[in-house]
């Protein structure tokens, strides 16, 4: 993983995803907090927060969603870290979770210590095919 300057990648969304509804929250590079939302996991509506964000960081935990939405997210430009969710202690330990909150964490993380998420490689999808059918 590369450490893109903020010329590069201006800003830093964090998203928190689910199977019908994620969380997002998108940061600046001075830490302001500028968007934050609920959008439908659908990939019509990912497709149109994507393409109307100027080139970002976008962070995600892994999760069954993630793989689709990451190369979405990549296929329009952004730069995409996967979360290891194990690593996320203040995340999936916490007693006051909300996907709001969650989404502003994982923003925050990207932005500041993108290397305390401890990003995932996702596997090809040939692998993740051929794993499914083993199971």
């Amino acid at each position: 993983m590369t450490q893109p300057n903020a010329a590069t990648f201006p800003r830093t969304i964090g998203l928190d995803l689910g199977l019908r509804s994620s969380a997002y929250c998108t940061v600046e590079p001075s830490g302001e907090r500028v968007h934050e939302g609920i959008l439908a996991t659908k990939q019509a509506d990912m497709r149109t927060c994507f393409s109307s964000e100027p080139k970002s960081r976008v962070v995600l935990e892994a999760s069954a969603p993630s793989r689709w939405i990451a190369e979405l997210a990549t296929s329009c430009g952004h730069e995409v870290i996967v979360a290891n969710p194990r690593e996320l202690r203040l995340i999936c330990e916490s007693h006051r979770k909300t996907d709001r909150k969650d989404a502003r964490i994982l923003a925050d993380f990207g932005q500041f210590r993108p290397k305390l998420l401890r990003p995932i490689k996702l596997r090809g999808l040939k692998c993740q095919i051929a794993r499914s059918t083993l199971a």
